[in-house]
């Protein structure tokens, strides 16, 4: 029984430790003497004369107001690209505020505006965006950010690298917390690694090019669109490389909460795609399986790992030490907790936030469970919700 118990603690423990500290240095180590193809093109454009600059199309699907998207086309209009060779495609979303005709005179001639399909949302604007689009290269934006100069540049003359699909580029917040900007640098040195080991996980969706041809429409209620084109492309033989000098800035403040909604919404989306497209869980064929299964789906399980880890451990304790003394010392445990907390409240702040974090998991879960895949909508039209038909998933492969 002894045993059973210590092997309860100490497995999940040992996974959870090798999840968060053993998965950096094995994707060190296997990046090591790697570069990634996009890195290569990038930075052989630096140094040999430049070939001609494709033909491009920046689509934003957006359901912002008139002038954020105005703001946004001076901003793209403003990059290093050659004037000449890039048009600029806003999509508005089925269901915005404003009428069609208020973006147009925003963007005064600047962009081509196109209405988003039904239902609405960002999967069904992308998808009218790229039809509009005449470019043989997508550069994908959103509208509240702001790209540097050479963002694009970069972007696209990292298509260039042998066998590369897409290139994803970096966010980057004006303003955020501690916590979230550790989380930021540790995403980044992982991409980075990945990238030259095959394929970044997932691009992120305000900021990555993507070869025209390589554009398969998307279903209606898709969740995470970045994460179904990244992992089609890996699954169709295709690269995604990373390039940190793409930069997409973005200004905007986000509360704790919002960032809590966000990581439900991308963890929902994980959970969706791996339902509606069961090839990425599959080793023969996802090239970068073992990343994916480590740095991403590792995250819907963590919590259940820790409690299972914390019942071992208290179960052990018990039956080395006896249930009185357990209790006794859970009692002066949260005692001492309790003093801390109360001394340094900004701890409190922080270690309540972290445990908030530990619940995301368990709401993904359970939209799936529930198949509540609109989590952007209200909950009375979230549980009017239905999966939509199973061949709709199927253009990844």
């Amino acid at each position: 029984m002894l045993l059973l118990a210590l092997g309860l603690a100490a497995i999940p423990a040992a996974v959870l430790l090798f999840v968060l500290a053993g998965y950096p240095l094995l994707v060190r180590l296997r990046a090591t003497g790697r570069q990634a193809p996009s890195d290569v093109a990038i930075a052989r454009a630096k140094v040999e004369p430049a070939a001609e600059l494709p033909e491009i199309s920046v689509v934003v699907a957006t359901r912002d107001a008139p002038q954020v998207v105005a703001a946004r086309v001076r901003n793209l209009r403003a990059s290093a690209y050659p004037a000449d060779r890039m048009e600029v495609v806003v999509s508005v979303d089925a269901r915005a505020a404003e009428p069609l005709s208020a973006y147009v005179d925003a963007v005064n001639g600047q962009a081509t505006v196109v209405r988003g399909d039904e239902p609405g949302g960002k999967a069904a604007g992308l998808n009218a965006g790229v039809r509009a689009a005449r470019g043989s290269v997508l550069v994908f934006a959103d509208s509240q950010q702001s790209f540097s100069p050479n963002t694009i540049t970069d972007l696209v003359t990292g298509l260039r690298g042998e066998g590369v699909g897409a290139v994803g580029g970096r966010i980057v917040s004006a303003k955020d917390d501690p916590l979230m900007d550790r989380y930021w640098e540790y995403e980044v040195a992982i991409r980075r690694r990945q990238a030259a080991i095959h394929s970044i996980i997932c691009v992120s969706g305000a900021v990555y090019a993507l070869r025209r041809e390589l554009w398969r429409p998307m279903p209606p209620a898709l969740i995470c669109d970045d994460l179904f084109v990244t992992q089609g492309l890996v699954l169709r033989g295709w690269r995604v490389g990373f390039c940190e000098t793409a930069r997409a800035e973005d200004p905007r403040e986000f509360t704790r909460q919002q960032h809590f909604d966000r990581k439900v919404r991308t963890l929902t989306g994980l959970i969706q795609l791996c339902v509606w497209e069961p090839a990425v869980l599959l080793p023969w064929r996802n090239a970068m399986w073992i990343d994916f299964a480590i740095h991403k789906l590792t995250r819907i399980i963590i919590p259940y790992l820790a409690l299972l880890s914390l019942v071992g451990i208290a179960w052990t304790a018990y039956l080395v030490l006896g249930g009185l003394v357990v209790l006794a010392a859970a009692v002066v445990t949260a005692l001492v907790a309790a003093l801390v907390l109360l001394r340094r409240p900004a701890l409190g702040t922080s270690a309540l936030w972290a445990g908030r974090l530990f619940m995301v998991p368990l709401i993904a879960t359970a939209n799936a469970l529930r198949g509540r895949w609109h989590v952007w909508a209200s909950h009375a039209a979230r549980e009017a919700d239905t999966r939509p038909p199973a061949p709709a998933a199927r253009t990844l492969s």
